[in-house]
């Protein structure tokens, strides 16, 4: 008995499991390629807008800001009194 014989016997032992192995499989590789896909697609968008506009440079933030502009530190320092040495203290321990 080789490995082929022995797997087709065990595909034709268990037809549900087998059905349902390869349902499963078809749908991870479907939902791959439809994802792969909208991708593509949303970046060829993309480009197409920006050249649409006529900018060669697009600038973008890196990082999101942790502070709201409403925090922001012009606004934060005039809104707070100016902090005084004798009310600063170190907290213990």
């Amino acid at each position: 008995m080789n490995l082929t014989s022995l797997a087709l016997r065990n595909l034709r032992r268990r037809p549900i499991r087998t059905g349902l192995s390869i349902l499963g499989i078809g749908l991870a590789v479907g939902s791959a390629l439809a994802l792969i896909s909208l991708s593509r697609s949303i970046k060829d968008s993309t480009r197409e807008g920006l050249n649409e506009m006529g900018d060669d440079l697009v600038v973008t933030q890196k990082a999101p800001l942790i502070f709201s502009a409403a925090s922001s530190p012009s606004r934060r320092s005039s809104a707070l009194p100016p902090l005084r040495a004798s009310r600063v203290r170190r907290a213990s321990c």
